[in-house]
């Protein structure tokens, strides 16, 4: 079988179907005793394709930038969890806390059924002080009839504008708060973060977007693990072509 290059996985050519078993431990997360899958299924990838390393990394994050434009129209309801969270840790002689440079700010919202139970989730890079992402955030991702609960950052006043209801909750490191009104949404950024770390060790933050919506499309389609791997391939197969330049400038690529 000849091997795949990037103009057939990504540039609307041909698709080969054989391919599919070496992207599925990426995007089903099968494989658990595996503790850095990116890189693993980057060099499983190159050595299949028979092409070389840069290749095949530039192939797996065509693909999650292809995710991150899928998800990128998803909206939530009924019930919605917003809460802000952050990637990366604290750095010799520099500012700590939420305004550290070596901190990459991202919003994470859960929509939940009538039973409380969470169905979706979107996560999305963004500057949760500036009220004016808050409210761009909100236009694109809440239902109109959205009943939202929120932390109490002064900036998240702005969800009021797109939600029905609108709560803010002042949590001040209350872990029981926490544990009640923001179970679900506390839950997911543990299961994120225990996900990222197996990843690399150091993430550059302009590649944040991509394992995020990694994660947000794996979450998503949970409930047909069967058929992800090879419905994220159809889907990089019908999508623009990426340049190099616009994967590393991951967060503005459209």
């Amino acid at each position: 079988m000849r091997p795949l290059s990037q103009a057939d996985l990504v540039d609307r050519q041909q698709l080969v179907p054989q391919h599919q078993a070496t992207l599925d431990p990426l995007i089903s997360g099968a494989l658990p005793g595996q503790p850095n899958q990116v890189r693993h299924v980057q060099f499983g990838l190159a050595r299949h394709l028979d092409v070389q390393q840069n290749t095949a990394w530039l192939i797996l994050h065509k693909i999650m930038q292809t995710m991150k434009i899928r998800e990128d129209t998803r909206r939530l309801g009924p019930f919605v969890e917003v809460d802000d969270a952050y990637l990366g840790g604290q750095a010799p002689g520099q500012k700590i806390g939420r305004e550290s440079p070596n901190k990459t700010p991202f919003l994470l919202a859960v929509g939940k059924n009538e039973k409380g139970h969470p169905m979706h989730v979107q996560l999305q890079v963004a500057k949760c002080s500036r009220r004016s992402q808050i409210e761009a955030w909100a236009r694109d991702h809440l239902c109109q009839d959205a009943l939202v609960r929120s932390v109490g950052l002064h900036a998240f006043r702005a969800l009021e504008a797109q939600a029905r209801v609108h709560q803010r909750l002042i949590v001040n490191n209350d872990n029981r708060l926490l544990d009640t009104a923001f179970f679900w949404s506390s839950t997911i950024l543990g299961n994120l973060n225990t996900s990222l770390q197996g990843v690399y060790h150091q993430l550059k933050s302009n590649y944040v977007p991509h394992f995020l919506a990694l994660f947000q499309y794996r979450f998503n389609r949970r409930f047909s693990l069967k058929d992800l791997a090879f419905s994220a391939m159809r889907l990089a197969a019908r999508s623009n072509p990426l340049p190099l330049r616009q994967i590393r400038l991951a967060e503005s690529a459209t």
